[in-house]
């Protein structure tokens, strides 16, 4: 009997491994525990590069983090930040900062930054009326200022300042009577700057019943001053 019982194992060797029996004791090449370690294995090499593959890109911090001046990496990084700027039109806007020389940079509406204002046209520039531009920038309007004979010299030149237009007027010199010291009448209007001290001139011209009158004005303190005023009588002519 013992003879027959090892005939019959031999005779099996030639049969595939897996299929083999055990013959009187347990198979030590058990392939179940071969295959839950190989599988444990790639499982866990897969996981593994997985998550390196994760943790390794480079992506942006919190935009509370993200402020000029604060450290960064890598450069050329682009990201939103909770700090604002002012957009074209001078509203706020949320900063778009870069990463420059290993810190965040935050400056300028986007690529290109703003276009070149542009002056409106020059019937739209009146001395007062609101506008929104840099004040840096001069533009021409159809606003006359007049020479010392009360014709027109030029057109004012205006800037938008505080959200108005203002457009001073450029000084006119005006040439002096060298008997009274006195500049041409249309010239002298209360309020504007003189240098003519201790004289009485002529000046604020009006047209009354077909001849021209003036007012008497003083030089006072830098600025003439109205001291005796004409009036027209349309039916008797000027009076004082």
């Amino acid at each position: 009997m013992g003879g027959m019982r090892i005939g019959a194992c031999l005779a099996l060797v030639l049969v595939p491994l897996a299929s083999v029996p055990a013959c009187g004791g347990r198979f030590d090449g058990d392939t179940r525990d071969g295959g839950s370690s190989s599988s444990s294995g790639g499982s866990s090499g897969g996981s593994s590069g997985g998550s390196g593959s994760s943790s390794g890109g480079q992506g942006c911090p919190e935009p509370v983090d993200v402020r000029p001046g604060v450290s960064c990496s890598p450069y050329g990084l682009t990201c939103p930040s909770t700090d604002t700027i002012p957009d074209c039109n001078g509203n706020p806007m949320t900063a778009e900062c870069v990463c420059q020389n290993g810190s965040w940079f935050c400056d300028g509406p986007g690529p290109g930054g703003c276009p070149r204002p542009v002056c409106p046209p020059a019937q739209d520039v009146v001395p007062g009326v609101g506008c929104n531009l840099p004040d840096t920038l001069t533009c021409g309007s159809q606003s006359p200022y007049y020479d010392c004979y009360g014709d027109v010299a030029g057109y004012l030149s205006c800037t938008c300042d505080a959200d108005r237009w203002s457009c001073p007027q450029p000084p006119v010199p005006c040439p002096v009577d060298a008997g009274t010291q006195c500049p041409p009448p249309g010239s002298i209007q209360s309020g504007e700057g003189c240098n003519a001290y201790n004289v009485t001139c002529p000046g604020n011209p009006s047209i009354c019943n077909g001849q021209t009158d003036y007012d008497a004005f003083q030089c006072d303190n830098g600025v003439w001053v109205d001291v005796a005023q004409t009036t027209c009588d349309v039916d008797g002519g000027a009076g004082g």
